[in-house]
């Protein structure tokens, strides 16, 4: 893992938010881990530095109260699609252009496919599901209990320390990342009709979804 002095500057700041593109070629867009679910900037990851060596020129951001992002954070899915937006802009991508999400960003991603399908031409999710049915059907024991399970309590008691303004979304990564991640955005997610058809998929390792063709 690389330490702060390490890590890679954004190549521009737009209001407090820090912008990336690396790599040469086609533009492409690297959803970030939502609100700091991970121990390094998205940029800085090995996903990151695999698809700037294809060629592709490598779009992302931090998001925002994360690593380099000065600006506050509301950490919730309308902010994480807004910062996508807006770096496309920033960026002067107007046509559409290939999103690729992994892990937690994969729900970003597939949101912004929803939500904005005139921005994006294909969707690449890598290890990602759909929400918590294929959560609970792949990844959750069946004999899990939440009541008994001391991290979930954990992640809760961060979750609200964030919230309520006792902490920030870089000092506690992993509970941040379950707490806002995985309950909020599941949860706002769920609330997009075209999610609601497909909310019970099984959460292919590599999903590919053509934003022009409708949802089925």
């Amino acid at each position: 893992m690389k330490t702060n002095d390490q890590i890679t500057q954004p190549t521009l700041m737009a209001d407090g938010l820090a912008i990336y593109h690396i790599g040469q070629g086609e533009p492409l867009f690297l959803m970030p881990y939502p609100h700091a679910s991970a121990s390094a900037p998205t940029v800085d990851t090995k996903l990151a530095t695999l698809l700037a060596s294809l060629p592709r020129q490598i779009l992302t951001f931090d998001p925002p109260g994360a690593y380099s992002s000065t600006r506050s954070g509301r950490a919730d899915l309308p902010e994480m699609l807004n910062c996508a937006l807006e770096t496309l802009n920033v960026c002067q991508i107007s046509e559409t252009i290939d999103v690729i999400g992994h892990s937690m960003s994969g729900l970003c991603a597939l949101a912004l496919a929803i939500e904005h399908p005139e921005r994006v031409r294909r969707l690449v999710l890598v290890g990602s599901v759909s929400g918590f049915p294929a959560v609970r059907r792949w990844s959750i024991p069946h004999n899990w209990r939440w009541c008994r399970d001391r991290e979930y309590w954990q992640v809760l008691w961060w979750g609200f320390r964030l919230f309520i303004g006792w902490n920030n979304h870089v000092s506690n990564t992993f509970s941040v990342s379950a707490a806002n991640s995985f309950a909020g955005l599941c949860q706002n997610l769920s609330r997009l009709p075209a999610y609601r058809s497909i909310s019970n998929g099984y959460g292919d390792q590599l999903c590919l979804i053509k934003t022009n063709e409708p949802h089925r």
